[in-house]
């Protein structure tokens, strides 16, 4: 993994560390920089012996020791030997691993349904995953065969049946034929989400719908995607919250926002964690 891509993965890590919504445990990093399992509560689980950790998914967690990854599960035993040069997180029932610079998928049994050939693979969404070859992006399915050809400049997993793809650096969407269904004429652009995607122009963010037309204008310094019915955005450096329409629901005032699960929202605010209602009151862990 490159650097910059580490980095923006450690992040996301300690991120999902302060802000545990799901059942599964989240990784954590201690002072000494060794990595461990916490829950939703943040208690620890799995001490901080690991390399690199990465949350648990389907009820397994890819960690580093000595150089090499392997799987745990949930009492930090080892059910996947540590033979791989990178790992990341099952999803649909595989895990995408590097063998000898080259990156295929195993099952949760450790074994190898589909053969290392790619220069880098992402997480089955949708029964597709994203895989790099000579330099371009396409899709395979669980079987191996590539269903969307890598020609692509960069592109995205699959989120409602579109994917983000870039050509001659502007961001568009393909179905799952590989078809191009929006144009590329976006600067950025995210997954769909309750039928909206985040688009950059002009250096703004707004929300477009599943025909390219425009719902809400390009106004925000940066924008998540929706998630029961609201969306976190950036305005003069601050996160807040808006609905489909644009209104501003909980005014920017945070550091940092995720999105609304079961109701609630972690949200930072002077290097402080904690959750927050739809009227962004604080509430409980």
């Amino acid at each position: 993994m490159k650097p910059k891509q580490t980095i923006i993965t450690l992040c996301l890590i300690l991120f999902g560390a302060i802000a545990a919504q799901a059942q599964e445990l989240k990784s954590f990093m201690d002072d000494s920089g060794k990595f461990g399992y916490q829950d939703d509560t943040g208690k620890t689980i799995l001490a901080p012996i690991y390399e690199i950790a990465y949350s648990f998914s389907e009820g397994l967690g890819a960690v580093r020791q000595n150089g090499k990854f392997g799987f745990i599960n949930k009492d930090g035993r080892v059910v996947i030997g540590y033979r791989y040069e990178q790992a990341y997180r099952f999803s649909e029932g595989l895990a995408s691993v590097m063998l000898n610079g080259k990156f295929g998928f195993i099952d949760k049994t450790g074994k190898l349904v589909i053969a290392p050939e790619f220069d880098a693979a992402l997480e089955f969404k949708e029964g597709l995953a994203l895989v790099r070859q000579n330099g371009k992006f396409g899709f395979i399915d669980k079987t191996g065969k590539i269903v969307i050809a890598p020609e692509f400049d960069q592109a995205g997993n699959f989120s409602e049946g579109m994917a983000t793809v870039r050509q001659n650096e502007k961001y568009g969407f393909i179905d799952k034929t590989g078809k191009i269904v929006i144009t590329p004429e976006f600067d950025k652009a995210g997954n769909f989400s309750e039928s909206m995607a985040a688009v950059r122009q002009n250096n703004k963010y707004g929300f477009i719908d599943k025909a390219g037309n425009t719902i809400i204008e390009p106004r925000y310094e940066d924008a998540r995607e929706f998630s029961e019915g609201v969306a976190a955005v950036v305005l003069d450096g601050k996160y807040g919250f808006i609905d489909k329409t644009g209104k501003v629901i909980i005014p920017p005032k945070y550091d940092m926002a995720g999105s609304f699960k079961n109701g609630k929202a972690n949200v930072l605010l002077n290097d402080e964690g904690f959750y927050i209602d739809r009227t962004g009151k604080s509430i409980p862990h």
